[in-house]
């Protein structure tokens, strides 16, 4: 057992402790599985045990860490790096801020592994389908992707960040490169089917692909109206542009 000393007003004074600014302590006990901590409850609350704690809810370390990315994966998108706080992303977690601790440096070290976590969410939802994928349907698929915007602010404040962190720069180009890698895959696997011009400079029209999807996920974090619609539009006349020349198709 780990013990912790605590108080209904307590600051968080290390990764591992708390100390009560004034008196009146509690021992907070964390189970060796489980990382949550008991709080003190009334005990006649449902679900109370007796001792004034109550049943935790028992999660693996990697459970709770999933559970911690998440919160501060949300937490990045709502109110951006600089404004979301470890607090308000232990609350979404629901655990407090020394538990956080035992998974994570800092905040920025929670941003690094949230832009981890996205690069691989992207690459298993551009590269995961069986066969080649036609473009426009997976610039449509992203667009439409209720996770999009959220991503996207993470991005924007992950972007701003990199100015002051050369580690986050580092983990956004990783990121672009791995992603545009599978794009350029894409592209020519759509090629070798046929639906693809392959006189086009694959690399050339990855640029393409990704210029339409970051465009219209701009426009629809500004507001999400006919005029954002237009962006899947946007992707099938790209579709169509792209598609080899009929009368080169009979010729050949």
């Amino acid at each position: 057992m780990i013990a912790f000393w605590i108080s209904g007003t307590g600051r968080l004074t290390s990764k591992r402790s708390f100390v009560a600014p004034r008196g009146g302590c509690q021992t907070v006990h964390l189970d060796a599985h489980d990382d949550t901590p008991t709080e003190p409850e009334d005990a006649g609350a449902p679900g109370a045990v007796p001792g004034g704690g109550r049943r935790r809810q028992r999660m693996s370390a990697p459970a709770r860490r999933a559970a911690i990315l998440a919160a501060a994966q949300g937490e990045f998108a709502r109110a951006g790096y600089d404004g979301a706080s470890t607090a308000s992303i232990a609350k979404a977690a629901g655990c407090s801020e020394a538990v956080l601790y035992q998974h994570f440096e800092s905040k920025l070290d929670m941003l690094r592994a949230v832009l981890r976590e996205m690069r691989q969410d992207r690459l298993g939802h551009v590269g995961g389908a069986d066969g080649p994928v036609q473009i426009g349907d997976v610039v449509e698929g992203g667009l439409r992707d209720p996770n999009a915007l959220a991503n996207l602010r993470v991005l924007l404040g992950a972007i701003a960040m990199g100015q002051r962190d050369a580690e986050v720069t580092d983990a956004l180009l990783e990121q672009f490169r791995l992603v545009r890698e599978v794009i350029v895959r894409l592209i020519r696997a759509n090629q070798a089917q046929g639906t693809i011009d392959l006189d086009l400079d694959p690399e050339e029209v990855a640029w393409l692909w990704q210029g339409v999807f970051v465009a219209g996920l701009l426009r629809r974090s500004i507001r999400e109206d006919e005029m954002a619609e237009g962006a899947l539009d946007a992707a099938r006349l790209l579709s169509s542009l792209l598609a080899p020349d009929p009368d080169d198709r009979e010729a050949s």
